[in-house]
């Protein structure tokens, strides 16, 4: 059974489209912070130190994220919300067709 507390980890990546953006980023190359700070200026996305440390403190304790050396790395884990926060924004919005039985 999935435990309360890892339910909340997992839903604090998705909880900030900053720190899902963050995530992002990350796959395609490990990045340190000076870089992914440079990332949201050239995007004109306002993201200021303390709110870029606080979303990498998020992503690594929910095991989305390992840090090396300097740099931020994204694991299994993190790709996989990647994944699936890609199919949620490519899933057509309709109502899903649902058989009632009795």
């Amino acid at each position: 059974m999935v435990e309360i507390e890892e339910i909340e980890k997992v839903s604090q990546i998705f909880a900030s489209p900053k720190r899902l953006m963050l995530l992002h980023f990350l796959t395609n190359e490990p990045m340190g912070y000076g870089s992914i700070r440079r990332k949201f200026r050239e995007i004109e996305i306002p993201f200021n130190s303390s709110e870029i440390y606080k979303s990498l403190k998020v992503l690594v304790d929910s095991g989305c994220v390992i840090k090396k050396e300097t740099k931020y790395v994204i694991t299994a884990r993190g790709m996989k919300a990647v994944e699936l926060s890609r199919q949620v924004l490519n899933e057509e919005p309709k109502e899903p067709r649902m058989r009632m039985e009795f």
